[in-house]
């Protein structure tokens, strides 16, 4: 090789060493961009579709809580309506809306709203504030024990609609819209989950971490 080579090999060298350190400079003080989780729940139907809790209404930045009882329940009978029709399962999974028992709905109707209810429904009548039949707003679970567990046990869960109206999924009907009268003779009890603090904390919960609270 001749010194003229030499030194143009040498040049070259040098100026490759040069626009590699320039790049990682670049590299170093562009943004991060960080890749999007991979997906865990291939379901097109999944609880999260369109998971929009609490938009920013002005509580964080300490006006008025514009979120209330009575719209947090008009958004979960809203909701219930758009699964009018989808099948009963017993058994169904937390992580589908393609099919329903009675307390994955309840479940899925209140998670929603950021609230964790217990799976089954006997566990479900275990918290919130009992009520009195002639108490009832919309919103509250109403308990029925029509003899899957034995009798006299809760073993079915619905939402009262207003109205003398039960929104819940049973058998061939699914997801339905029933008169509460034609099921007296297997009514329980009734629990009121919604108030005033549980919506500020699930609110607040939401919107810090997106973790939905447990309801108590």
């Amino acid at each position: 090789m001749t010194k003229s080579t030499t030194k143009r090999w040498t040049r070259l060298i040098a100026i490759m060493s040069i626009a590699t350190l320039l790049s990682g400079v670049s590299a170093y003080n562009a943004p991060r961009i960080e890749a999007a989780p991979a997906a865990t729940n291939t379901n097109a139907s999944s609880y999260w579709d369109g998971f929009e809790l609490y938009p920013n209404d002005g509580y964080d930045n300490g006006s008025n809580n514009t979120t209330t009882t009575n719209t947090v329940a008009a958004k979960m009978i809203n909701l219930g309506d758009n699964y009018l029709g989808v099948k009963y399962k017993f058994g169904a999974s937390t992580e589908t809306t393609k099919v329903f028992d009675c307390s994955s709905f309840m479940h899925f109707l209140y998670m929603k709203q950021g609230i964790d209810l217990p799976r089954a429904s006997y566990e479900q009548a275990t918290v919130g504030k009992k009520v009195q039949r002639s108490e009832l707003k919309k919103g509250d679970l109403l308990f029925f024990a029509t003899g899957r567990r034995g009798k006299g046990k809760i073993a079915h869960v619905a939402m009262y609609a207003g109205n003398g109206k039960i929104l819940h999924t049973f058998g061939k009907p699914g997801v339905t819209y029933s008169d509460l009268k034609d099921w007296d003779d297997t009514y329980v009890t009734a629990r009121r989950i919604v108030n005033d603090d549980i919506i500020a904390r699930a609110k607040s919960s939401m919107q810090r971490s997106g973790t939905p609270i447990k309801a108590s």
